[in-house]
């Protein structure tokens, strides 16, 4: 069994909605369609469903052509996003009627009802009729009436929308189980990368009409074909920023705004360091309610004017605050906060790296990994260079973070061994200067130093 959509395109009067697309989804799987509002999704499921026909192209499945039939003669379940129930029905009978009609026996009809109610958490409500019950459990409702039904074909457009924080991560976890032993193609739209990543199967990654990627998840999330569909499943979204090195050797963010700010204006930074860190990536887990899911780095560029010596100095202050290392065993992450949780251990292990490099004694000409991470790159003066660098560690008192705590101290020691080598920064032209200023004042003691030797 297969679902095969060849050279297909829909176009709405001279508007494209999706263009030319060759996908093939194989059986006994789950395939993910990844992208935000507008990207095409529903239009591309209506098309698998046959509830839209395409302009071009053809639709397989089972290795038949079924472009143009009626969804009414396929074997086909969907589920939208905004629920559809019969109003008249109570749950029990909006959950059976599928069955009812292709005849299947009451009891069996029973059965599959009571399963499907328990999964979704329905069974105290079976009696009670649409207008009695939240929206999230009306939703529940057509999803068990998508669910009991053995279709072959089953569509789900962001069917746990509606649905509170918990039960949706229930679902999502308990979705990919249900459809294990189904002899049948599963289909779900979200734009949720966190779900894409908790249901696993397939994902193809869509924008604005165009299918970008499709394959495993975990391979297009860590391996993206290309930035566009990096972009489409990165949670939180991703940070484009490219870093580069200047003529003096000082590494930059490009595409980044500059504000000046009054020195004495505790106020105006402030507000600019509170503003930066809103910015920042936060996320809830079982260690940490508020944990920070990013690194931050707050870089203020100084400058001052000696007016008299006429000399101008420059300087950078950079404050880092580091994401703390996770252990997926004690935080329970799941999803993309695991795979938060593995990107940021990663970019610790390249600081670690280099810290490891600089702190080998003896061994300063040895190789220094900056181009890890973009971290160390931006950081790179301030490991080994021109700069004096402070490192401030976590202990955590309590006895249950031995471990973390001594891996943290391991790691700072490690750092207290670089030796950086710090010097003035002064604008070219004014260091010119003074070193003249300095020669012609040498030359003048060593004058004075000859003629009274001389005398």
């Amino acid at each position: 069994m297969s679902l095969e959509l060849r050279n297909v395109e829909k176009k709405i009067g001279q508007e494209t909605h999706i263009y030319e697309t060759n996908l093939k989804l194989e059986k006994n799987t789950i395939n993910v369609l990844l992208g935000s509002t507008l990207a095409g999704k529903t239009t591309l499921m209506q098309i698998m469903a046959g509830l839209d026909k395409p302009t071009n192209g053809e639709i397989w499945f089972n290795e038949k052509n079924v472009t143009g039939v009626k969804v009414q003669k396929r074997n086909v379940s969907m589920v939208y996003q905004q629920f559809i129930n019969y109003p008249n029905f109570n749950v029990y009978d909006n959950i059976a009627s599928p069955l009812k009609i292709t005849g299947v026996d009451t009891n069996e009809i029973k059965n599959r009802v009571g399963k499907v109610a328990e999964l979704l958490k329905l069974s105290p409500m079976l009696n009670k009729r649409p207008n009695e019950l939240s929206g999230g459990q009306q939703q529940r409702t057509a999803l068990a009436r998508a669910l009991v039904k053995d279709s072959d074909l089953i569509l789900l457009d962001e069917p746990l929308a509606n649905l509170d924080f918990k039960l949706r991560e229930e679902l999502r976890e308990e979705l990919p189980k249900l459809f294990e032993d189904r002899d049948c193609i599963v289909v779900y739209a979200t734009t949720e990368p966190s779900d894409a990543l908790m249901i696993g199967g397939n994902t193809a990654t869509l924008l604005e009409g165009k299918v970008i990627q499709y394959g495993k998840t975990l391979d297009v999330y860590n391996r993206p074909e290309n930035l566009i569909s990096a972009k489409v499943f990165s949670d939180p979204p991703m940070n484009i920023a490219e870093i580069k090195k200047d003529a003096n050797g000082n590494t930059y963010i490009t595409d980044v705004q500059m504000t000046t700010v009054d020195p004495n204006d505790n106020e105006q930074v402030d507000n600019i360091m509170r503003l930066a860190n809103s910015q920042r990536s936060v996320a809830s887990t079982s260690m940490n309610e508020q944990s920070s899911r990013s690194h931050s780095v707050f870089r203020l560029h100084l400058k001052a004017t000696h007016a008299a010596q006429n000399i101008t100095l420059k300087g950078d202050l950079s404050l880092v605050d580091l994401a703390g290392s996770e252990r997926a065993a004690n935080t329970q992450n799941r999803g993309a906060r695991l795979v938060e949780g593995a990107n940021i251990n990663r970019s610790l292990l390249a600081l670690g790296n280099c810290i490891n490099a600089l702190g080998e004694k003896g061994n300063r000409g040895n190789f220094v990994p900056y181009r890890d991470s973009k971290l160390t790159r931006l950081l790179q003066n301030s490991l080994g260079g021109n700069a004096k660098t402070v490192m401030c560690a976590n202990a955590g008192p309590a006895d249950y973070n031995y471990d973390e705590t001594l891996s943290t101290l391991r790691y700072a020691n490690r750092a207290k061994n670089i030796k950086n080598k710090p010097k003035i920064n002064e604008d070219p032209k004014d260091a010119m200067l003074r070193e003249y200023q300095e020669e012609i004042k040498r030359l003048k003691i060593n004058r004075c130093t000859i003629l009274y030797l001389k005398d």
